[in-house]
């Protein structure tokens, strides 16, 4: 008994890195298509802060796609998961945002080292809240 314990930890932590490898290349090829965008809607005239706006929404939209069948291999398809990931990527960016703000300001560390933490941060609550909230439910094995 104890051992098949052990095995469905082992295989769940397995899965869990798995995912959360999937999550970063997912994350990686939304920033590519962020800054495409962006550029792209900025050079047809559109001020930089729309063009931004404009930009995370196709990235994220075009994630949570991918996240949704690759990464999370859920089958749920819905307006209110899709909502709910964008609100997931928002405190993700709070996160980011906090942990910059604290150690460039409170404990006056470079700005490059602060942000670095700060991604880190928010990409670890984004693929945490992801998992457990946005696509907790209806997921098949991961291939």
């Amino acid at each position: 008994m104890r051992g098949d314990y052990a095995m469905l930890v082992k295989g769940s932590f397995q899965k869990t890195i798995s995912q959360f490898i999937r999550f970063g290349l997912v994350g990686a090829l939304g920033t590519v298509v962020n800054l495409v965008l962006f550029e792209s809607i900025r050079r047809l005239g559109l001020h930089y802060l729309p063009a931004a706006s404009l930009s995370f929404l196709a990235a994220a939209t075009s994630n949570y796609m991918l996240n949704r069948r690759w990464t999370f291999s859920s089958s749920a398809d819905s307006i209110k998961g899709w909502i709910l990931y964008l609100i997931v990527n928002l405190l993700g960016l709070g996160a980011n945002l906090v942990v910059l703000m604290t150690l460039k300001e409170g404990l006056n560390w470079p700005v490059i080292l602060a942000q670095l933490a700060g991604i880190g941060a928010g990409t670890i609550l984004n693929f945490l809240l992801s998992k457990t909230l946005v696509f907790s439910g209806n997921q098949q094995e991961a291939r």
